[in-house]
């Protein structure tokens, strides 16, 4: 009977941590973390936004260290691979832009510049780069373009809504960015940043992030909703009501957070499963390198991290009575 109780309590042990596809990583922090990345399965970065505090992994996550402090306040940042970073502190009337090219060991000062506001990085090479933002003077929303690094920026587009707050890039060419205003317009490229082009129809709210898979599938975040659409954005279509952040590996497969819990869907956004809640840690974003490899960042240096895309799996025993003595 003792044998027997045993190895059911090992058993109840083992199939417990087998459900758990989520686990906390250490940051060594108890800052609110905004957004994480990496470039490669082990190095990546997240920051708090103020204080302005950005820690690095080298090993996946299994330790975090505290790389840099700044005064002021991080809007963005964005790592182009192992040693190209930058990011922008909100400094005064204007934004400050730090820059490395050794993985963060040593920063140095790129651009200062008053009534430029800096809300989403995207660098193609260390030399040529996006920002969705604007300029305060009088306020309008803003692409900014750089082709020396982030030294000079330049106009690449202008409207007179307010803001342009988040941006993606499919590849070099191709990208969109997301904005708020009367119009609370989404703008798309095709050459690069170039040119730009408003899409014909945009939910309303701010738009917080976007997402597409090809010209014509894409996501996107306004007012911590999630809208999807099929047809490179003639139509919108509501598919959650309430989100903190999201992710899509491919068509298919996507998470969402909102406050505490994560969301899973295998079907493009039709149906969500719970995957995970550890009811009490608000989480503010979501990154994954591959279909299975993810973190999540939030609250009080909050770090999640799942290899196998949070997928629930039971495990299954055979046992056969007979056998035990």
């Amino acid at each position: 009977m003792k044998k027997q109780i045993k190895l059911f309590f090992c058993s109840f042990i083992i199939s417990q941590t087998a459900l758990c596809q989520w686990y906390l990583q250490h940051s060594n922090s108890t800052d609110n973390l905004a957004d994480v990345q990496f470039v490669n399965e082990n190095v990546g970065w997240t920051y708090c936004s103020n204080p302005a505090n950005i820690y690095k992994t080298t090993n996946g996550g299994t330790n975090w260290f505290l790389q840099k402090q700044s005064n002021g306040t991080i809007s963005t940042a964005f790592f182009l691979n192992e040693n190209y970073g930058w990011y922008n502190v909100f400094v005064n009337m204007g934004s400050r832009i730090d820059f490395t090219n050794d993985g963060g060991q040593n920063w140095y000062l790129r651009f200062e510049g008053t009534y430029y506001i800096f809300n989403d990085f995207y660098f193609s090479d260390p030399a040529n780069g996006i920002s969705a933002g604007s300029n305060q003077a009088p306020q309008h929303a803003v692409v900014f373009k750089t082709s020396n690094g982030g030294g000079i920026w330049e106009t690449a587009f202008s409207s007179g809504e307010v803001s342009f707050l988040c941006s993606y890039f499919l590849n070099t060419l191709t990208g969109w960015c997301g904005g708020v205003g009367s119009s609370s317009l989404i703008i798309k490229t095709t050459d690069g940043g170039q040119n730009w082009t408003e899409l014909s129809s945009s939910p309303e709210g701010y738009k917080e992030s976007i997402r597409f898979f090809n010209d014509s599938e894409g996501w996107v975040k306004s007012d911590r909703k999630l809208y999807y659409t099929y047809d490179g954005g003639l139509s919108w279509n509501l598919k959650v009501d309430t989100a903190d952040g999201f992710w899509f590996a491919d068509p298919n497969n996507g998470w969402y957070i909102v406050d505490d819990k994560i969301y899973y869907t295998s079907n493009g956004g039709i149906n969500w499963q719970l995957q995970y809640s550890n009811s009490g840690t608000n989480l503010n974003n979501i990154f994954f390198s591959d279909s299975e490899t993810g973190w999540i960042v939030g609250d009080n240096g909050t770090i999640l991290h799942t290899t196998n895309g949070g997928i629930i799996t039971e495990l299954e025993e055979n046992i056969d009575n007979n056998s035990m003595p």
